[in-house]
Parts: structure tokens; sequence; C-alpha cells
């Protein structure tokens, strides 16, 4: 049996694929310009819709005859909501730094530093909900990883460290654990 796979496969060659229309000489269609995604920016924005929550939620309810309120309750933050924020940092990460090239890995950083510094100031009402300080740990985590995987932002690792030894400060004294 002697082939000549050379032959067989000279059809394959993509000067002579055509689909065998007409459109194979229009242009290809032009793209619709996507802006570039800034983490900051997200952060900025879920929170500014927290407050106005807050607010709106005030001015529609019945004010409370009880003189004791919880930090909790006098807290703008949605930890809910800022949970999901949180979630979706190592994918902003991604995004901000390939779809703009000259300051993503910036609007990341601001971004995530926005949520390091909440997370540090609801501790310091002694307000921080458990599951946030997981989330927030786990964000870490994950843009480490991510970070370490991409080449191009494998220098994000060291303000993923930085934000890490921030969070730490609030894990209980000889232990890995927060509040446990």
């Amino acid at each position: 049996m002697n082939r000549q796979h050379g032959d067989s496969f000279s059809s394959l060659h993509p000067s002579r694929l055509t689909t065998g229309s007409q459109d194979d000489d229009l242009p290809p269609p032009e793209l619709e310009k996507v802006c570039p995604t800034d983490y900051g920016k997200f952060i900025l924005d879920a929170l500014a819709h927290m407050s106005k929550a807050k607010q709106d939620g005030e001015s529609e309810s019945v004010p409370s005859s009880s003189s004791s309120s919880s930090a909790a309750q006098s807290s703008s933050i949605d930890q809910d909501v800022l949970r999901q924020c949180i979630r979706l940092s190592s994918s902003f990460l991604l995004t901000d730094s390939t779809m703009n090239a000259e300051t993503g890995i910036q609007t990341w950083f601001t971004g995530m530093n926005r949520v390091v510094d909440i997370v540090l100031a609801l501790d310091r009402k002694d307000i921080l909900e458990v599951a946030t300080m997981t989330e927030v740990s786990r964000a870490c985590t994950e843009c480490w990883a991510t970070a370490g995987a991409f080449p191009g932002i494998a220098d994000c690792r060291t303000h993923v460290r930085d934000f890490g030894i921030k969070l730490k400060k609030l894990l209980d004294p000889g232990s890995n654990s927060y509040k446990g």
C-alpha cells in the first residue's frame, strides 16, 4: 500500500476552501466596540447602589420606637451583595487586564483594594460576617491561581499577597479561622 498523503490532503489547504457562495467576496462584518471592564468602577457602582437602596428603605420604613439599633442595621453595606461582588474578582482580573492592557491591572487592583478596605472596616465595626470573610479569602486564592496561570498578569500575585497579609490580621490569634 503505497499512498501519497500529500495529494489527499492538498484539497484542505485554506487557499482552496470556499463555501461555494457569492458571499466569499464580502468583507467581514464590523464588530461593535466593547468597553473594557473596570473592577474599581464596578465596586463603586455596587456601593452606590447599596447606599441608595439603604436610603430608599429608610425613607419608606416606619421609625422604630426601640432605641437599640445594631451596628449591622446601621451599615449601608449589604454583605450578600458584597459577597457577590467579591466572587467576581478573579473574572475581573482576567477581563480588566485583557480588555485594557494599559490600565486593566490597575483597575482590578483598585477594585480589590476597595473590597479589602470594606472588609477591614466591617471588622472594625464588629459586623463582618464569617461568610464574607470566607468569600474574600476564597477570592484571594482564586486570584492567586489566576495570576499564576496567565504570564501577563503574574505580577498581580504581589498584590494578592499584600491583600492576604492585611486579611490574615483579622484571623483569630493562633488560628487560621475567623470568629471560629
